[in-house]
């Protein structure tokens, strides 16, 4: 049997500031005292603070077993202040695992003493190896532990002495969460803990923080349950293993610290107390579990999990064979094989043929927003087999580019054979397959290859003895949608126009959603040719068809909304296109969650509309939320995450918080050389921005050395006309004003419009912010007259929203104040 107490925080198994209290045997409490409605009646323990006895309720109401602690009466008020917070946090938590506060006072004699839930239990390591229970089943427990610490958290409440003796598991497997006396409540706004009442710990279980002396927070809580992980799941004795070298961070994984310091005979007693061989013990070093207990004991408290929600989240997904979050950045791949082992019983067949490659491939994740936004179109509609294909691929990696194509090729190439063997009776949903593969052959660079795939699929359901028109005008669409990607818009156009001619005539709502996905499709090829007027009618035309189907369909819907909200974007349609993407983010949060690859790439589009009204502040958190849930949610290492690093570059650039934007356009740029290369157009634009953002600090001779790479890179990359050089040549032109020559600054801010015009429409934010610069530039230059029709175009663009202050708008305000000045005193000579 174990009690509510907590000797060794202050008796020499921890740490205390206390200090030394002499105590006259008369002053404290005896056996047969009485606090209250209780009478002290046997004593369990005895510190310098207090004593902890067990107590029974006299009043006659009821019989009621207790603990009763007493604070020693000559204790300072700091003491008893400390006695009194611990009071408060326990008044404040009602949760089955955590022991309750029954009732506090002060006695006659001015002993401060709290009555507290009895608990007839063991210590968990005790309750777990007397038991001999599994991991598996041991993790199940502990997840009581987890929910009473997540919510003493959510009530603002951290414990910092979370360890075995603190928590108690009765006969009936039920958890017991004790001893807050060392607790701090958290801030609401800051995190950190607002009242510590005196510096106390258990070192063995110590963060990193806490024996540095530092603020407290959920961190602190973070790191002890990773330590009780060892203890109680694998059943290791932290006592044998050398914790502080995962403090310092001497040793960079759990795993590597426990081959180093455990022998064989310690595996073998901790196979003993879980009824696990040896053998199996050690294997879970390479598991998800050891995963987990890593991001729990990581040196710096900002890698741990953020909350134990989190950790929560990710004991689950192992459990249940998912992916959890805290996966090494080495482990790419890895949802493949979780995703194979939930679904063995589906995927045999086509596991035979796939068997081994995933094992081998490692992903290289590039969103492709226009391919996934048809998938998740083509995903409600699919028959059963071609759903199966979409999800596999989804699973390693739907919308990316393989790091290793040859290896991306050869998964193809057997998922083709499989579809050779399925026979003549399957030649539709063959059709159909073949069209989606030919849609992944080209966008992960095997356009080629892709092309031919789509055609085959063309030909074989235009050969069926009874063809199926509505099949025929997805295979039409992902056709045009191929020859979208390889810059083919002659034959795009022509594929996607036959696939609208082919649904036109036929009746029913399955025909309708056909129909608005291959007007959206047809949307999206504009775009990619720069037509986006005539995006915006067929986007139009698809929300005409939709809003006349019989049966209503979400998912098609706000496809068709983010589509709209797209087109208006790009035409500077600011106040159509947000409650579209308003109303999108608010069904990709609910359907898709908030870290899914899917609501981060609309987060990107979102916030850049957001930043380009002026709506600063308001994108900020947008972004910053994301870039969170990414850390959390995704994989670490995402071409949308360097997208969401680059949009706060630019928010706060817009700013004129000019380091805050090198610093994150610099952290996309690094992102974006390891994942695309040092030559991909996407990492050579950061390093464009990172310049900017170094003209803006006064660095020239880095910025200047920054353009002269990025200009060598386009010039082998790009065409000469690509609207990529428009970046490239603001930033030239930013330099030359920088140094003084107001002439170059011209000739290259008139080159950056010219290709800006070839993608945005006149009123657009980038085309405005030209505007701008080609205004100064012509007012230094002398020409004041040039200088005021440029500033007074940018003006009347800016979209300046009430209760926020665009940052431009007085920098031109001024510019125009001054070049009316000069001209009233040229008049007046």
């Amino acid at each position: 049997m174990q009690l509510v107490m907590n000797s060794d925080l202050v008796t020499g198994g921890g740490v205390s500031l206390l200090g030394e209290h002499d105590v006259s045997e008369s002053e404290l409490t005896q056996v047969g005292d009485i606090y209250g409605a209780y009478r002290a009646e046997e004593l369990i323990s005895e510190t310098r603070l207090s004593r902890v006895f067990l107590a029974s309720r006299i009043d006659g109401l009821y019989e009621q077993t207790a603990i009763l602690k007493i604070l020693h009466p000559q204790l300072t008020l700091f003491h008893a202040e400390a006695f009194r917070n611990e009071w408060s946090i326990l008044a404040r938590l009602s949760h089955p695992h955590i022991a309750q506060i029954i009732n506090a006072g002060v006695s006659a004699g001015g002993a401060p003493y709290m009555v507290m839930e009895y608990v007839d239990g063991q210590p968990l390591h005790h309750y777990l190896n007397r038991k001999k229970m599994g991991v598996k089943e041991r993790l199940l427990l502990f997840q009581q532990v987890l929910d009473a610490v997540a919510y003493a958290h959510r009530n603002l409440c951290v414990h910092q002495d979370l360890k075995p003796s603190n928590i108690l598991v009765t006969a009936e497997g039920q958890v017991k969460l004790l001893d807050f006396g060392i607790a701090s409540l958290l801030s609401r706004e800051s995190g950190d803990a607002t009242y510590q009442p005196f510096v106390g710990y258990t070192p063995r279980y110590a963060s990193p923080e806490q024996l540095r002396g530092e603020k407290s927070g959920v961190s602190v809580d973070i790191w002890q349950l990773g330590i009780l992980l060892l203890e109680a799941v694998l059943a290791i004795d932290s006592k044998n293993i050398d914790l502080q070298r995962l403090r310092d961070g001497t040793v960079d994984s759990v795993r590597s610290l426990l081959l180093c310091d455990l022998g064989m005979s310690q595996w073998r007693r901790c196979a003993i107390r879980t009824k696990e061989s040896p053998r199996r013990i050690i294997r879970y070093l390479n598991s998800e579990l050891i995963w987990i207990i890593d991001r729990c004991l990581c040196s710096e408290p900002t890698a741990r999990y953020l909350s134990v929600e989190s950790l929560i989240a990710d004991i689950e997904a192992f459990l249940s064979q998912h992916p959890v979050r805290a996966f090494p950045s080495s482990g790419l791949g890895y949802r493949t094989k979780k995703w194979l082992a939930r679904n063995k019983s589906a995927i045999l067949a086509v596991f035979m043929v796939m068997s081994g490659v995933a094992a081998t491939t490692l992903w290289y994740i590039n969103a492709l927003k226009t391919y996934n936004q048809q998938l998740i179109l083509e995903r409600s509609r699919a028959n059963e087999l071609s759903r199966f294909l979409i999800d596999l691929i989804e699973t390693i990696g739907v919308g990316t580019i393989a790091k290793h194509p040859e290896a991306t090729e050869e998964l193809l190439a057997k998922a083709e054979a499989f579809l050779a063997h399925q026979g003549n009776r399957n030649q539709s949903t063959q059709a159909e397959l073949l069209s989606i593969l030919g849609n992944i052959y080209v966008s992960i660079g095997l356009k080629e290859t892709g092309i031919q795939q789509l055609e085959t699929a063309l030909r074989q359901q235009q050969n069926l003895k009874h063809e199926d028109p509505l099949m025929k005008a997805k295979i039409l669409r992902n056709l045009a949608n191929g020859y979208s990607f390889v810059g083919d818009f002659t034959r795009a156009d022509k594929y996607i126009l036959d696939s609208i001619a082919a649904l036109h005539p036929l009746p029913g709502d399955e025909a309708a959603s056909q129909l608005v996905s291959s007007y959206l499709a047809h949307s999206l090829i504009k775009i990619a040719q720069g037509q986006y007027e005539n995006a915006v009618v067929m986007v139009e035309k698809a929300k005409q068809i939709f809003d006349n189907k019989v049966q209503p369909d979400q998912e098609l819907q706000h496809q068709l909304f983010y589509q709209l909200a797209f087109a208006y974007h790009y035409n500077a349609r600011f106040s159509e296109a947000e409650p579209y993407y308003r109303q999108v983010y608010e069904f990709f949060l609910q359907h898709y969650g908030a870290g899914n690859l899917e609501t981060a790439e609309l987060v990107v589009d979102y916030g850049y509309l957001l930043a380009q009204q002026g709506k600063f502040h308001t994108a900020r958190n947008l972004v910053n939320e994301m870039l969170l849930q990414i850390q959390q949610n995704l994989y670490p290492d995402t071409t949308v995450k360097a997208k969401l690093l680059g949009l706060s570059g630019y928010i706060y650039y817009e700013l004129k918080d000019f380091a805050n934007a090198y610093k994150r356009f610099n952290q996309a740029y690094i992102l974006n050389r390891k994942l695309l290369g040092s030559e991909h157009r996407f990492t050579l634009g950061d390093l464009s921005r990172s310049a900017g953002a170094k003209i803006g600090l006064g660095h020239l001779d880095e910025a200047r050395i920054m353009l002269a790479e990025v200009a060598q890179g386009y010039a082998r990359t790009l065409p000469q006309e690509h609207p990529r050089y428009a970046g490239l040549y603001v930033n030239l032109g930013l330099l030359a004003l920088a140094e003084g020559d107001s002439q170059m600054a011209i000739s290259r801010f008139t080159r950056a419009l010219s290709l800006r015009r070839n993608v945005y429409e006149e009123g657009h934010p980038l085309i405005s912010n030209i505007k701008r610069h080609l205004g100064k530039a012509h007012w230094l230059a002398g020409d004041s007259q040039q200088a005021s029709v440029y500033l007074q175009e940018s003006y009347s663009a800016l979209a300046v929203v009430p209760g926020e202050h665009h940052p431009y708008a007085e920098e031109i305000r001024e510019l125009l104040k001054r070049i009316e000045e000069k001209a009233q005193n040229i008049n007046r000579l």
